[in-house]
């Protein structure tokens, strides 16, 4: 693959044999996709689909947002509902 080639976005991996999923993030989606297992002998059960392609600094928002709305079962912090507050605002 080569550098033009790769995706920068949003991915999700499922495991096709419990339904568990994770969402995540990468500059280089096919790559890391490959660094989970996915499609190799050894995880054989795991399959990807991209969510969204878009650009780098749009990343975390993005990648919030999809946690967000699918709540994967895999992600260890999922977003809360409310949005941050700062300190002066909960005092």
């Amino acid at each position: 693959m080569t550098e033009s080639t790769a995706s920068c976005g949003i991915y999700r991996v499922l495991n096709c044999l419990n339904g568990d999923t994770y969402i995540g993030q990468s500059i280089n989606i096919e790559k890391r996709v490959y660094c989970h297992g996915v499609g190799k002998k050894r995880c054989p059960h795991l399959s990807y689909e991209v969510l969204e392609v878009c650009r780098e600094d749009e990343l975390d928002g993005k990648e919030w947002e999809w946690v967000f709305r699918l709540r994967p079962s895999k992600n260890r912090k999922l977003p809360v509902l409310t949005p941050n507050l700062d300190q002066s605002e909960c005092c």
